[in-house]
């Protein structure tokens, strides 16, 4: 093989041109070391096929047909209906949108067809399935499938990783690992590992192929752990030697502040502003992480410190992931400084560029004390005069170098303080291994008076009940969250926006159902989501997009199909966006009547309370060994490539030893895993 790859120029990979190189930076890509470790989410078991005679409706089924014939629909939104031979039965497929990228399809072709069927009478039906062209050597059995948003074909991303895997193959490509401590983690080395996830065979069975893929996956993930744990110990040095400002003035004034809040502080609220006062009174920067359940009053205390702040002569920044949420954090501080001569600004890639000039005038005169934004607060363009307090929301939103870009924005020789917030409690004992070092505070009560939401298990051969407590929901004048685990039927789940849309337009008007997932146009999504908070829509269809930060107070009810699909945190970080109104809040966890004894104890678990962190705890206990969960969403977390929070769980008592593993590691094998999972585009691997 004579050609030679250069790991940060993704055109020397054979079928990358200009546009596809564009595609893979979309998904984070940036390297050929980011494509090797673009791990499958999960496997599809393709190793038979479904009989069309005896299938029952919502049936997640895999055929093999014949195209009879294709159609396509006029008007705005086009779909294209596909009529399908199966063994005999004719089978209806229909895709709603983006059907240019079914061109391919010709009456004739020999096609494997995977998705959720529909059975109405003798018909057969799918929505957006998955549709592969059978060639004369046949279709692989277990597939990997990547995560891919469909900016690139499942089709071209492997074929991409097979010709890099055949390329690392005929290098030297000694492990990094020792084999003691490959022994000691229990992972297997390098190249097994990679061939594990991204090339499983055909020639065992799909759950022996499953197991290796965990054991491959487990590898890579132990590696990033390691990579982020060298990351907080450079940052807690590079910290302990900077300088930062020394806040100065009255404790008085910020409990004049607080007595005219209208309600009293928590125990723990104020607990954590203690610590933020000590923080503040040293001369070198001190880097905090708030980790507090859904509606503790984070915000408080984050307005509370910018208020320290403001009083120093200082300004502050708030940096938020989304739109929505910087709104509603800029109506807050509004509300709470009101009477004050604080000046607070917005800025987003909504402002209009004059505006957006005037506000980085105004940030860098120092006349903005308090600036709230997305990711506009990056911009090149904003320099601050005196830069106090950096504050991130929802902070594993965001990567190294956006939390580092704020700081650039500052005073070269004096450094800002930094707070993060993170609505997702953790385990005590997972936070001392993810963030030892880091002064870390938790706010471990909510305020007086809030009603818990009311969570009930519904079998989802009963989900029809469902219909009539959202109609007179509706018929209140109430909202909903429904929430599905996969956008289309592409995926190893039944349950998808697609499929249940549908079925939701059959009973409500189209146009009173809202959409929105990460698949759609962002134009679309904030379209949709304005939609719903004006009450122009009564239900919010969509992915765990909804997560974090949305807050509708009109929202009285979740619905959560598949509920066993995701971990007991993230089931209760949506949980919490119903409720935060006077009304009370229902939540409402579908699961499959074939569910596990473990499945269902994990889902009463969230019946029995409404506290995150007891759930953390109760999440941690009832991992057991091999506990898989279905598909993995690499990419919830910014602050890493691969790591997401229930794969950390799976594999805890692993994780534990990630700080004995780091202390025996070489400068070298330190060296080499920070550039391997480095968000910085630095080169990986020697190719």
């Amino acid at each position: 093989m004579n050609i030679k790859l250069k790991d940060n120029d993704l055109t020397t990979l054979p079928g990358v041109g200009v546009a596809t190189k564009g595609k893979l930076e979309e998904l984070g890509i940036k390297t050929i070391t980011d494509i090797i470790l673009f791990l499958p989410s999960h496997l599809l078991d393709k190793t038979s096929t479904s009989n069309p005679n005896n299938v029952t409706d919502k049936q997640k089924c895999i055929f093999i047909g014949v195209i009879k014939s294709i159609i396509i629909t006029k008007g705005p939104k086009r779909s294209m209906i596909v009529k399908v031979n199966v063994d005999g039965i004719d089978l209806q497929i229909r895709f709603l949108h983006k059907i240019f990228m079914f061109s391919n399809l010709k009456t004739g072709l020999k096609i494997r067809i995977t998705g959720v069927v529909y059975k109405q009478s003798k018909t057969l039906s799918m929505i957006h399935p998955e549709v592969e062209i059978m060639s004369s050597d046949g279709l692989e059995k277990i597939i990997p499938f990547y995560d891919t948003k469909k900016k690139v074909t499942q089709g071209k991303i492997r074929k991409i990783i097979k010709f890099l895997l055949d390329y690392l193959s005929n290098k030297n490509n000694k492990d990094i690992f020792m084999d003691d401590q490959l022994l000691k983690l229990e992972i297997p080395n390098y190249l097994d590992a990679l061939l594990y996830c991204h090339l499983p065979s055909s020639k065992i069975s799909y759950i022996e192929s499953l197991e290796k893929f965990l054991q491959g996956r487990k590898r890579f993930i132990f590696e990033e752990l390691l990579a982020h744990r060298i990351k907080i110990n450079t940052e807690i040095n590079s910290s302990s030697k900077q300088t930062g400002y020394k806040f100065d003035y009255e404790k008085s004034d910020i409990h004049k502040m607080i007595s005219t809040l209208g309600f009293s502080l928590t125990d723990s609220q104020i607990d954590v502003l203690n610590d933020l006062e000590k923080d503040f009174s040293k001369g070198t920067v001190s880097k905090r992480l708030i980790q507090g359940d859904v509606g503790c009053g984070k915000t408080i205390v984050a307005a509370l410190a910018a208020y320290m702040c403001y009083l120093s002569d200082l300004q502050t920044s708030l940096l938020v992931p989304t739109e929505i949420l910087a709104n509603q954090h800029y109506k807050s501080l509004l509300k709470i400084f009101d009477g004050t001569k604080i000046n607070i600004e917005l800025i987003t890639s909504s402002v209009c560029k004059s505006d957006k000039d005037v506000i980085y005038e105004k940030i860098s005169s120092g006349e903005i004390n308090i600036i709230i934004g997305t990711h506009s607060l990056l911009s090149d363009n904003i320099r601050f005069k005196n830069l106090g307090l950096s504050i991130i929301d929802e902070q594993h939103k965001f990567g190294v170098r956006q939390r580092a870009q704020i700081h650039k924005s500052s005073n070269k020789t004096i450094q800002p303080h930094q707070i993060m917030l993170s609505a997702t409690p953790i385990p005590r004992s997972l936070s001392l291994v993810l963030y030892e070092g880091l002064s870390y505070s938790r706010i471990t009560d909510v305020p007086k008076g809030r009603k818990p939401v009311k969570t009930e298990l519904i079998n989802k051969i009963n989900r029809e009940a469902i219909f009539d407590f959202v109609k007179d929901a509706i018929n209140s004048k109430q909202q909903i969250f429904w929430m599905c685990p996969a956008i289309d039927s592409n995926s190893d789940r039944t349950s998808n926006i697609y499929g249940v849309y549908e079925e939701l337009i059959e009973i409500f008007p189209s146009d009173r159902v809202a959409i929105l997932h990460g698949q759609a146009e962002q134009s679309e999504n904030e379209i949709n989501m304005r939609k719903f908070h004006k009450h122009d829509a009564d239900i919010l269809l969509c992915t765990t997009m909804i997560e974090v930060g949305i807050n509708i107070p009109n929202a009285t009810t979740i619905i959560i199909e598949d509920a066993s699909r995701f971990g007991l945190s993230q089931l209760h970080q949506l949980r919490g966006r119903v409720g935060r109104g006077r009304q009370q809040g229902f939540c409402f966890l579908i699961y499959d009547e074939k569910s596990s004894e473990l499945s269902l104890s994990r889902l009463e678990s969230l019946v029995n309370t409404n506290d995150g962190f007891s759930i953390a705890e109760t999440d941690l206990k009832l991992r057991g060994a091999g506990d898989y969960f279905g598909q993995r969403q690499s990419g919830q977390y910014n602050n890493f490539k691969l790591i997401n929070y229930e794969e950390i769980l799976d594999n805890f008592t692993e994780v534990k030893k990630i700080n004995k593993i780091y202390s025996e590691l070489t400068d070298t094998q330190k060296k080499i895993l920070l550039s391997r999972w480095s968000q910085l585009g630095n080169k990986g691997i020697d190719l």
